[in-house]
């Protein structure tokens, strides 16, 4: 209800954004943002569906076009649209493809962005390029913020797991992962990737049972919906 509220707040800005997108490019963010996720989000989330029945009807493609010619011609919402596709095919569309190539561009022209050079990294491994992903993976390792234990902890663990084959060390990597504080914004998928790593590593072990309880804590944990598909698949 409180999401609802703010909602109704943003409800005529984001409207009249609609009006101006022919006039300046920026809007093409808000409006395709609201586009995909007008649809989107009462999917994932269907306890919102009855208040989105007064909302403007949307259309996910069009959203998708709409934030891809801000993220070409935007000036100030350039960066920010690019990142938010990124995150959408990631996350809900399973196009790892179209991730990855926003990333790569936003890491190219701001490589010390650590949060661009996580989500990279994680695209290419999820899209299988492994040895892509390799030197990114060792440039996480060097940071010493905790944030980012998890996540490399994390994706050197699906590295050796699926590139090496090598589901010892995977394991000892993950195990780490699942121990590391979390935050709900950017590193909550890790640890679910990480216990979906160790159902898989429990699976080959012919540990049903174990992964059956791994698999249970990725249903709790994620959100992308490649990994809570994985574990529907196994648990159905």
């Amino acid at each position: 209800m409180k999401a609802a509220s703010e909602a109704k707040k943003a409800y005529d800005y984001v409207m009249a954004g609609f009006k101006y997108m022919n006039h300046n490019p920026e809007f093409y963010f808000s409006s395709g943002l609201y586009n995909y996720y007008i649809i989107r989000y009462p999917e994932d989330h269907p306890i919102v569906k009855p208040v989105v029945l007064f909302f403007k009807d949307g259309n996910r493609e069009e959203g998708l076009r709409q934030m891809d010619i801000a993220s070409k011609k935007g000036m100030f919402t350039r960066t920010e649209s690019s990142f938010y596709l990124a995150r959408i095919y990631l996350k809900h569309e399973q196009r790892y493809d179209k991730a990855s190539s926003y990333l790569g561009n936003l890491v190219e022209k701001y490589p010390n962005n650590p949060i661009f050079l996580m989500k990279h990294t994680e695209a290419l491994l999820l899209l299988g390029k492994y040895d892509e992903a390799q030197p990114f993976i060792e440039k996480l390792k060097k940071r010493n913020e905790s944030f980012f234990s998890l996540v490399s902890h994390t994706l050197e663990g699906m590295y050796l797991e699926k590139q090496s084959r090598n589901d010892q060390a995977a394991q000892r990597l993950y195990l780490t992962a699942i121990r590391q504080p979390r935050d709900e914004e950017y590193t909550k998928e890790y640890q679910a990737f990480a216990y979906a790593g160790l159902a898989r590593i429990a699976i080959r072990a012919g540990d049903k049972r174990k992964a059956t309880e791994y698999y249970k804590i990725v249903s709790d944990l994620a959100e992308y919906k490649g990994t809570l598909k994985e574990a529907k698949n196994f648990l159905k």
